[in-house]
């Protein structure tokens, strides 16, 4: 079996990654051009055509490779069989992230296929988010109310003139956090790459200003037609009621009236993340699967 070329990715990338995508639209968050460039660095992503199609390898924390979903196939059988094959050829032995409709393409290898919860993304209905209806949010609608009453405040479209000032609140939630997680530090890097290149990317932002400072901030972009992902939020918790409105806020300013769901990423099993993320009453999670061969 031939040697595949895998190529780092770059923004120069773009055009290739939004023509597979605009065909074949995504539906696990990974699969946005912004993400796998912004997490590119950290995670060593790469990808190659393939027959046409788009394959995509990345490493794991313990330097083990693997593949991610390929896109753009029409023989999905065919393709992972293939990637199968060359994996056991080249001891890259996972394929992670693997989406609910086509865990059955892996079925009749043998493989060893099990849910990977903490990579599940949480799916919100846009209008729940937007307008925090209902008994299961009423502890966020007392939050935001907290906020607008304890603060004069500014909700604006973020721009460039922002970057230290996202770059100095990400850094300050970073010193709250355990030193030694590297998940924190990783999604700092990711967060800087993104941040760097924003005005070449197809995402979105929005900041919250108390007295002139940056609070709070949202990053997102269209995953596909009818959903919208967001990828980076973060707040100064000393606010109270920060993370909440600044979840609102960015909501209704990008996603209400357009997208009717909204997809906030997974939790990468980390208990509080997890119950927040919870605590806003998710319409779905969106499994997705590991396989090891």
């Amino acid at each position: 079996m031939n040697q595949l070329n895998f190529k780092t990715i770059t923004i120069e990338d773009k055009k290739i990654f939004e023509n597979y995508f605009s065909l074949y639209p995504p539906k696990i968050s990974e699969y946005t051009f912004t993400n796998l460039f912004m997490w590119s660095k950290v995670k060593n992503i790469k990808y190659c055509i393939y027959n046409d199609g788009l394959l995509i390898s990345a490493i794991d924390r313990n330097n083990n490779p693997y593949f991610l979903p390929p896109v753009g196939f029409n023989d999905c059988q065919g393709i992972f069989d293939f990637i199968i094959q060359y994996g056991i050829e080249n001891n890259i032995r996972l394929i992670e992230l693997v989406p609910e409709y086509q865990k059955k393409y892996l079925k009749k290898h043998g493989v060893k296929v099990t849910a990977d919860r903490n990579s599940f993304d949480y799916i919100y209905k846009t209008e729940l988010l937007a307008t925090l209806r209902g008994w299961r949010l009423d502890g966020k609608r007392g939050f935001v109310r907290k906020f607008k009453e304890k603060y004069t405040y500014s909700y604006l479209p973020y721009t460039d003139s922002f970057k230290n000032s996202c770059l100095d609140l990400f850094d300050k939630w970073m010193r709250n956090k355990d030193s030694s997680d590297s998940s924190v530090n990783d999604e700092f890097l990711a967060f800087k790459n993104f941040i760097e290149y924003f005005p070449k990317l197809n995402a979105s932002g929005g900041i919250i200003l108390v007295e002139g400072k940056v609070v709070a901030f949202s990053f997102g972009e269209k995953l596909n037609e009818n959903t919208f992902v967001i990828h980076f939020e973060k707040a100064d918790s000393s606010y109270t009621g920060s993370y909440q409105i600044i979840n609102q806020l960015f909501v209704q300013s990008e996603a209400y009236g357009k997208y009717a769901f909204v997809n906030r990423e997974q939790d990468m099993g980390i208990e509080g993340l997890r119950k927040a993320k919870l605590s806003y009453a998710p319409f779905k999670l969106l499994k997705k699967y590991m396989a090891s061969f």
